[in-house]
């Protein structure tokens, strides 16, 4: 069963606190800075494998991320995102 879509960040905000999965996706981003390629395109990435593994923590299931960190985190939160993780620029979607 495939599971996409915002759903899977509803279900990881049952499981832990949005700033417990805002600093998880930053432990994955500094630990891996470049699968996506450095900056809000990795935070990206970093955060949809956050969510998958908060919501979902023995997953064998296809889990799809397909939304943007702007879709679930507010302008502060990215802000200080930006700071943590140096970025020069302000947040760029991946997902259109």
């Amino acid at each position: 069963m495939k599971i996409v879509g915002l759903k899977v960040w509803d279900k990881a905000l049952t499981n832990a606190t949005r700033q417990e999965i805002i600093n998880e996706a930053i432990r994955i981003c500094t630990e891996f800075p470049d699968i996506w390629g450095r900056g809000w395109s990795n935070f990206d990435w970093a955060l949809g494998n956050a969510v998958r593994d908060i919501a979902y923590p023995n997953a064998t299931r296809d889990i799809s991320m397909t939304w943007n960190a702007d879709d679930v985190l507010t302008s502060e939160e990215l802000n200080d995102i930006k700071t943590k993780l140096g970025f020069n620029t302000d947040y760029v979607k991946t997902f259109k």
